[in-house]
């Protein structure tokens, strides 16, 4: 029973260590406490752990509104989403330290049944993979499911659904689920077991986590209900909904798992005696590696590098419909905290965490060691508006509208020549690498990577990445292009609706299937959507048939509008309109076009 060495610690844990566990519970129940009571968010959890020892782990409020069921930091389950991710590279890390897999070897080496093989000539490694640095882009149109998955059905799920790669791998950051998914598959091929089960076997088993899965029936009878809560602290339930990307989304745990977990992120890897991971793992682990750039804060083995209050540390967060979660090891002072929380809504997890930072013995914040008097030597060739990776970025229908959608990075020189990225100065600390101090006592790193011809191509803030458009993917003029298509669609309707134009009613017939069409799957996206994290646009649950089916109608139109107007009788400006809109749509379609979802 993993939770009773937990209580024991908190029981008997001696006074000799830089956390007060007695001052630094009743700072943060009263943080917890108040969030509970200020925002109507039903519950929460914390864990703080120290060295080998649990300094806090407690709940607050309810898992169930309904029954009223405490949030008990021994037995209540929530999901931890994407720091799953995390669990994924332990399991990398231990094959590693096997000698089994190297990190930096092309992942084809590993796969058993897939290949990544495609338009890019280097390679993905596993590294990659964990960095969100692949190249691979977001595909979440079908992700969810309302019915438990198999775990034998996880390798043909990210074989047809793995999305297209758009990118060099090492080119850019691009935060993905698939890509830690597949990370996961590598995990399996090479341990000749399923993920979920090498996992349990050699990550969980030997924790002590015993009350920590993959797979778990939606009614679990310890299972937190989630719920969202709205600005004026209505709070409404929501529904369990399970997601396909296994290894980068599925743990559910409990606080006091999570206590040997963090033990183990923040110790030596040698957890009740048993070593789950290796100094030298841990030293990998911890060391950070660049694939982009080397002055970049990278994510590292699945860990995001984070400075809080001065402290350097390893983090990751977690959104699932709909719970929220945060994880943070301060490497140096070896202590850990975890938070959860059972709904969408404000978020604690920032406040205990700084809370926790702030009963650390001081640190000195992180200071800009600029180059001269910080400002560029080439800042006009650095200044534009780039277009941001995000979670937008998808092979799916919607892709041009998603990605058109988001504000740009903007680049560009303040009234005394400095480098100011959306309002943030930054100075130059080496060549085309810039830094700006934060309040929390860390920095962001912005980077500018130049293209083969010299003009600069790629800008990093930290795990941002933007590139610079070409002339002809400005938003600007794909907006203008968009509604150019579809306003000659709407005026070749118009037109054709003419009492005296004997070919009106079929024009009028075409330019209402183009209309239909066209914008059909974007309405049913856009109202499916709604409600739903960005992180599962476009149609969780899948795409219907018919919107493929639609998608086509106005190639048809466009097609039996070139043959119509052949024919003199039918050429009129109604059938102009109505073909060239069409046509226009059916051409930008193909431009945002990515390639299809799948490995070979």
């Amino acid at each position: 029973m993993p939770w009773l060495w937990t209580l024991l610690w908190v029981a008997f844990a001696g006074p000799g260590s830089s956390l007060d566990g007695r001052a630094l519970g009743a700072e943060v129940d009263r943080i917890v406490s108040g969030h509970i009571a200020g925002t109507g968010v039903p519950g929460v959890v914390v864990t703080v752990t120290e060295g080998d020892r649990v300094v806090l782990t407690r709940g607050w409020g309810v898992a169930d509104v309904e029954s009223g069921e405490p949030m008990d930091p021994k037995v209540t389950l929530v999901r931890i989403a994407s720091l799953s991710k995390t669990f994924t590279a332990t399991a990398v890390a231990q094959l590693e330290d096997a000698g089994r897999l190297d990190v930096d070897a092309d992942v084809d080496e590993y796969l058993a049944r897939v290949s990544t093989a495609g338009r890019f000539d280097v390679p993905i490694t596993v590294r990659h993979l964990l960095a969100h640095t692949s190249g691979f882009i977001n595909f979440n149109s079908g992700r969810v499911s309302r019915s438990a998955p198999a775990p034998e059905d996880f390798e043909r799920f990210i074989a047809r659904t793995m999305p297209p790669r758009l990118h060099a791998p090492g080119t850019a950051t691009l935060y993905t689920n698939h890509g830690n998914a597949l990370a996961g598959l590598v995990v399996q091929d090479v341990a000749g077991v399923p993920f979920a089960q090498y996992v349990r076997d050699q990550v969980l088993v030997p924790l002590g986590m015993a009350n920590t899965h993959y797979y778990l029936d939606a009614h679990q009878p310890n299972l937190a209900q989630s719920y969202e809560v709205d600005d004026d602290g209505n709070v409404t339930s929501w529904p369990y909904e399970y997601f396909q990307t296994i290894p980068a989304s599925a743990v559910h745990t409990t606080a006091a798992d999570m206590a040997a977990y963090l033990m183990l992120h923040a110790g030596s890897g040698r957890v009740a005696g048993r070593e789950v991971l290796s100094p030298a793992a841990m030293e990998r682990m911890r060391t950070p590696s660049a694939t982009v750039h080397p002055a970049l804060p990278e994510y590292h083995y699945a860990f995001a590098p984070v400075a809080i209050q001065g402290h350097r540390g390893r983090a990751h967060g977690g959104s699932v419909p709909a719970f929220l979660s945060r994880m943070v090891v301060f490497d140096d002072a070896g202590v850990g905290v975890f938070v959860a929380q059972n709904a969408f809504g404000p978020n604690v997890a920032s406040d205990v965490i700084d809370a926790v930072a702030a009963a650390l013995p001081s640190a000195p914040p992180q200071r800009v060691q600029p180059t001269g008097d910080g400002k560029p030597t080439d800042g006009n060739a650095l200044v534009g508006n780039y277009r941001v990776l995000d979670k937008h970025e998808t092979a799916a229908f919607t892709r041009p509208f998603a990605v058109l959608a988001q504000s740009p990075m903007t680049v560009r020189l303040d009234d005394e020549g400095f480098v100011e990225v959306d309002g943030k100065r930054y100075l130059r600390t080496a060549d085309h690498v810039f830094a700006a101090e934060r309040e929390d006592g860390g920095l962001d790193t912005l980077v500018f990577v130049p293209g083969e011809d010299g003009t600069i191509e790629w800008v990093h803030e930290n795990r941002r990445s933007a590139y610079r458009p070409a002339w002809h993917a400005g938003r600007e003029l794909q907006l203008g292009a968009w509604l150019l298509a579809l306003g000659s669609l709407l005026f070749g309707l118009s037109a054709a609706r003419k009492p005296h134009l004997p070919q009106g009613q079929l024009w009028t017939g075409l330019a209402l299937a183009a209309v239909v069409g066209a914008t059909g799957p974007h309405l049913f996206a856009l109202v499916l959507d709604h409600g739903q994290p960005v992180y599962t646009h476009p149609l969780r649950l899948g795409i219907p048939p018919w919107v493929d089916v639609m998608r086509w109608v106005p190639r048809a139109v466009a097609l039996l509008g070139v043959a119509l107007l052949v024919r003199p009788a039918m050429r009129h400006r109604a059938g102009v309109l109505v073909t060239l809109g069409a046509a226009l749509w059916v051409a930008l379609e193909e431009y945002w076009r990515a390639p299809p979802p799948g490995l070979s």
